[in-house]
């Protein structure tokens, strides 16, 4: 056995232990986000329907309109639901392997770059232990699968940068995740603005980046064609969804928003989303960013060669940061801050850190593994601390304190629970924003449903006095109405506390028992 194939065995080795260890703690960690049953909610209505073009049955009167800009994940998300069932653990398993995989090319990158296969299996594994990383590999949203193209489409580049179908296989690749996530936009400024970089330096021409483009844009266009088919007014009515998320906004006050976004990541500070503590990263990565920056001012500066032929060397610090740049500057443009995106720029600071490291500091090899080892000591000892926090919550917990409402019957209740429900049987919260505009009191939307359970949290009395996170559901004018309602006409039939999933606001997430009362309607 060659030392290539020797060191592959022992990483996919390492691997599979890594997977299979993850399996055990891969409902546990993190809490479960109430956009995992929305995502695999729609899924299961798709796959009843039969129809990509169906929408999800929880939403009645919050707005939704049928489009394909995520249809891929949704297919990728039958299969799962099909063979292991409709549960959070289903959802989850396809973010594990596409994390491992991502494990996997992440180590092939390295190899690439540093040219040593015992360092690439050290910083492969210290990458496995990121708390980040781990959270985006067990999280049941799409953030993963865009690091996976990230890592397949940089792998690709370095190893065939010269090659005549790269740039349409790099574009197919581009293309094919608009089908995961409109953050498939951050990938294409990534290798857009890593082929500026090769044009200036000759080492591509301006066709090769026209036929990157064209592909993208043809293979992205099959997705917007299939959107219009479900929905002649996609255009409008995906433009107007975004508008509600502040993607709208002028480019200036996403610019200034920026800031803020990591600041609040740093600070761990978010609304409903699990955000792990990465002060120590964030604060390792703009170290480094700064310096690599003085670094390749200072290497010009005094007419250093910049070559590409020795690997990592100050090109490829070059090509780092700028991949890092491009995911910021698609932030920028999208205007989405969502805290599960920074995970798309740590593989990159990871491979910047010690590119930096291995062009500036002379080393030993010894030197080099034991600080290696440490890292990964401290890393794990991070991760494990936190991770272990939510050892003692169960989600399977929460939803069989749910049992007392049969199967087959309308709830309105909290789109976390929705796991438990079959399809169809759950209405979310989220609509009864919605009921002054269409003429609907609470009784009439109640009657209208046939709703025969109200689970009741005590979350809502919270958001009524504190109207600043109406965000999450929406205005409450109906609170009083609702409250009325359920006083006269309902039974309260169960009752219990829940300190992780009794809210979603994450900041008061295990700090006091939120009641959770499930009410049966009296007609």
């Amino acid at each position: 056995m060659n030392k290539s194939k020797k060191y592959t065995f022992i990483i996919v080795l390492y691997l599979i232990l890594y997977f299979i260890i993850s399996l055990n703690y891969l409902e546990i960690f993190p809490f479960v986000h109430s956009d995992e049953p929305w995502l695999s909610g729609l899924t299961r209505n798709m796959m009843e329907n039969g129809s990509i073009f169906a929408t999800e049955t929880f939403f009645d009167l919050f707005p939704r309109f049928p489009h394909c800009i995520k249809v891929l994940f949704h297919l990728i998300q039958m299969p799962f639901i099909l063979i292991f069932g409709y549960d959070i653990f289903s959802v989850r398993l396809i973010s594990l392997i596409f994390g491992t995989i991502s494990l996997l090319l992440f180590y092939k990158i390295c190899c690439k770059l540093f040219g040593n296969y015992l360092y690439s299996i050290l910083i492969t594994v210290l990458l496995s232990f990121n708390i980040q990383f781990i959270y985006a590999s067990h999280f049941a949203r799409q953030e993963i699968i865009i690091v996976f193209v990230l890592m397949l489409g940089f792998y690709y580049y370095l190893s065939r940068s010269r090659g005549g179908n790269t740039h349409i296989f790099l574009g197919l690749i581009i293309g094919l995740s608009v089908g995961i996530h409109p953050n498939s936009f951050v990938v294409a400024i990534v290798f857009g603005l890593l082929y500026v970089i090769d044009i200036i330096y000759k080492h591509k021409k301006v066709r090769n980046l026209l036929i990157l483009i064209g592909t993208t844009g043809l293979t992205a266009l099959i997705f917007v064609i299939l959107s219009f088919i479900g929905d002649a007014d996609f255009i409008s009515h995906y433009t107007s969804f975004g508008e509600s998320l502040g993607v709208s906004s002028s480019i200036i006050d996403k610019i200034l928003t920026m800031p803020n976004y990591y600041m609040n990541l740093f600070n761990g500070i978010s609304g409903t989303y699990y955000t792990p503590p990465i002060k120590v990263y964030l604060n390792v990565f703009g170290i480094v960013f700064l310096i690599s920056i003085v670094y390749l001012i200072i290497s010009r500066l005094i007419k250093k060669v910049i070559d590409d032929d020795c690997l990592p060397d100050n090109l490829m610090i070059l090509k780092l940061l700028i991949c890092i740049v491009g995911i910021n500057i698609g932030f920028i443009i999208i205007g989405r801050y969502n805290q599960t995106n920074v995970v798309f720029v740590f593989p990159f600071f990871y491979l910047l850190v010690f590119a930096l490291f291995s062009n500036i500091i002379n080393y030993s090899k010894k030197f080099m593994i034991i600080f290696m080892v440490i890292l990964i000591g401290f890393s794990f000892y991070l991760t494990f601390e936190e991770c272990s926090v939510y050892g003692r919550y169960d989600y399977n917990d929460y939803l069989d304190e749910l049992e007392i409402i049969p199967q087959g019957v309308k709830t309105l209740g909290n789109l976390n629970m929705e796991f438990y429900f079959e399809n169809g049987m759950l209405l979310d919260y989220r609509n009864l924003t919605y009921l002054e505009e269409n003429n609907m009191s609470f009784e009439d939307y109640i009657n209208h449903n046939n709703i025969e359970y109200i689970v009741f949290m005590e979350e809502l009395d919270y958001i009524h006095r504190n109207s600043g996170w109406s965000i999450l559901y929406g205005e409450d004018y109906y609170y009083d109405d609702m409250k009325r309602f359920i006083e006269e006409n309902c039974r309260l039939v169960h009752e219990f506390r829940d300190s992780l999933y009794g809210i979603r606001i994450s900041r008061y997430m295990m700090d006091y028992e939120w009641g959770v009362w499930i009410y049966r309607v009296e007609k």
